[in-house]
């Protein structure tokens, strides 16, 4: 596709996505209302859940270079974490990222095609772990209520397998993006650091459905926990729709949606929405020296 025109796409759906978010907060006033009934003790024990996932963020950036016998310590790998962060709200596009690579380039002469394939590869993990750990919640969810729905256990096994499959067949496709993936991969599966990259990764999975599991109760809505899962699982997924700068509009939209999939009102969704962007939005403030130290050492 020319790049023109996918530049004009990107475009046209960030315009309309911000347009269709504006519509449904003007609609659901009330959301707000939710956000600023939070209790502000709760309200702090959320940022700091945030922060806890910042740190467990930057291990997963520790271990993945570690993959590459490059080892960062605390300052830095934290601080490379939030100043991805930040950079994916100033930058178009996740840019973040893009900041990352210059400063691993910089420092280590850490290749752009290896940093792009390695976290390309690390897609496999995360679409494995999010798959694994909703088919267990959906079925220990439905073994408890006695349920027969099979759509969200079906859902989470298709997330869990579809990866694995292309593990086992490991296909050439010919197209660079894909067989970056395999690449990226083959380096992380091959390493010593492998299992624990993997419990990082479930560690993470698991801070993000407990986060959003405590957005839900501090705004005082009731859904179960296979459904709080789901809007975890679908709010990590969304990064994907890449065409705004941090997801702004996409996320809050996708939350909403999920969210009343789980029997939560629109206001109730939204709000989770807003709090979640809110927390991480402070979170990022108040780590943000620890990106600034790393920002002036990469230039």
């Amino acid at each position: 596709m020319n790049e023109g025109f996918r530049g004009v796409l990107k475009f046209s759906g960030g315009v309309f996505v911000l347009a269709v978010f504006a519509i449904v907060l003007s609609k659901n006033l009330d959301a707000v209302r939710l956000v600023f009934s939070i209790d502000p003790v709760q309200l702090l024990l959320l940022l700091a859940l945030t922060v806890v996932m910042f740190v467990i963020n930057g291990l997963l950036i520790k271990y993945m270079m570690t993959v590459f016998d490059i080892q960062l310590p605390f300052s830095e790998y934290f601080g490379l974490g939030i100043l991805t962060s930040i950079g994916n709200y100033v930058l178009p596009l996740r840019g973040g990222a893009s900041l990352r690579a210059v400063y691993l380039k910089k420092k280590f002469k850490f290749p752009y095609k290896t940093f792009v394939s390695t976290l390309m590869g690390m897609y496999i993990l995360v679409f494995c772990v999010y798959g694994g750990i909703g088919f267990l919640a959906s079925i220990f969810q439905q073994f408890l209520n006695g349920g027969t729905v099979l759509m969200l256990p079906a859902f989470y096994l298709a997330l869990f397998l579809a990866p694995l499959a292309f593990i086992v067949f490991h296909p050439k496709t010919g197209f660079a993006r894909v067989d970056l993936v395999f690449d990226g991969w083959g380096e992380i599966k091959r390493s010593r650091v492998f299992p624990t990259l993997i419990l990082v990764e479930v560690f993470d999975a698991l801070a993000r459905v407990f986060l959003m599991y405590a957005i839900f109760f501090s705004i005082g809505v009731e859904i179960s926990f296979s459904y709080v899962v789901f809007v975890t699982v679908v709010n990590v997924f969304s990064l994907f729709i890449n065409i705004l700068p941090a997801n702004i509009g996409v996320r809050e939209l996708v939350i909403t949606l999920a969210s009343q999939a789980g029997g939560a009102s629109v206001e109730a969704g939204l709000a989770v929405a807003l709090v979640l962007r809110g927390t991480e939005v402070l979170g990022l403030m108040l780590c943000s020296p620890f990106a600034l130290r790393i920002f002036r050492g990469s230039r």
